[in-house]
């Protein structure tokens, strides 16, 4: 399967310096031809960045 990204979005919150990192994504909304997905990363609970975007 190909997949092209139409749009693609990414908030950095606040810096890194340091520690570990989780990172988790998410389908917002699987549509016929577009997909809609989400994701953040956080660091000690705290989020650190947020990204979206529709492939």
């Amino acid at each position: 399967m190909r997949v092209v990204t139409a749009e693609l979005s990414v908030s950095y919150l606040r810096p890194v310096r340091g520690g570990s990192l989780l990172a988790r994504g998410w389908v917002v909304h699987p549509g016929k031809h577009l997909l809609h997905a989400a994701g953040e990363a956080l660091l000690e609970g705290r989020r650190v960045a947020f990204a979206k975007g529709v492939f």
